[in-house]
């Protein structure tokens, strides 16, 4: 997982950069967080979402709790769908939505 620090947020589109200083543009969307992300807040997310060459590449990832019907059973093979967000020193897990 890459960890990645939001530098701007606007509406859905999230700009991040990694630890080498290379930006990423990425447009999410959260359900049930009980606080917004903001500029210096972290996203733990797979190299693989961000690879426009990965064959579930979105344009536009939806992310919510855990145990949410929403999101596919979770196993080793589809660890892409977990992100992390640390908002201060708050750490939480979500997964992908589809559909």
């Amino acid at each position: 997982m890459l960890k990645l620090q939001i530098v701007n947020i606007n509406d859905y589109e999230y700009e991040l950069k990694d630890g080498e200083n290379n930006s990423y543009k990425v447009n999410l969307e959260f359900y049930d967080l009980d606080k917004k992300l903001s500029v210096n807040d972290y996203i733990f997310i797979s190299e693989k979402l961000l690879n426009k060459n990965y064959k579930e590449y979105d344009t536009f990832y939806r992310f919510g709790k855990l145990n949410s019907k929403y999101g596919r059973d979770l196993n080793y093979e589809n660890d892409t769908d977990i992100i992390g967000l640390k908002m201060g020193k708050d750490l939480m897990y979500m997964q992908r939505y589809y559909g």
